[in-house]
């Protein structure tokens, strides 16, 4: 008898010790009450709609344009800055067809997200390469305003159309 209350003071010890250190745990819950259209930093968040997740989104709509291959695309507050890879099975070998699928593709960036004024699209392979990099930072944690001055530069030096 004496050796079971023992085993029940020791259990009851136990069971407080770690009912106490749970309790000292800080639970991290993202905040939900921000307006995460306007301000459009942070890092990767499905559920959250930051900037990965829209440009995911502007990505995969673009996609569906007829004579795009693929798209990446970098959303920045109200501008879009979306690389694409044409299908050059379609027979796209002149510029009024390839500025008809820029058009497109601004298009559907739009309709896939409203909030954006502003689209920067092009096919040439250092602006594709480097949204991708950007791209990627921005899933792995890096804030998109980082990228800010960065992002002028390869729109001014490559210079695509705006649409």
């Amino acid at each position: 008898m004496k050796h079971s209350r023992n085993k029940l003071a020791i259990m009851l010890i136990i069971i407080g010790i770690v009912v106490a250190f749970s309790g000292c745990i800080t639970r991290r819950v993202p905040d939900t009450t921000k307006d995460n259209t306007k301000n459009r930093s942070g890092s990767y968040s499905p559920q959250l709609g930051t900037p990965a997740t829209e440009s995911d989104n502007i990505a995969q709509a673009v996609q569906r344009v007829p004579g795009i291959k693929n798209a990446i695309a970098v959303t920045n507050g109200d501008i879009a800055y979306i690389g694409v890879n044409l299908d050059t099975n379609r027979g796209i070998d002149n510029t009024s067809k390839i500025e008809s699928i820029k058009e497109e593709v601004a298009d559907a960036a739009r309709n896939a997200d409203p909030d954006i004024d502003k689209v920067y699209v092009s096919a040439d392979a250092d602006f594709v390469e480097n949204i991708t990099r950007i791209s990627n930072d921005v899933r792995n944690g890096k804030p998109v305003e980082s990228f800010r001055d960065e992002l002028n530069e390869i729109v001014n030096r490559v210079t695509p159309e705006k649409h």
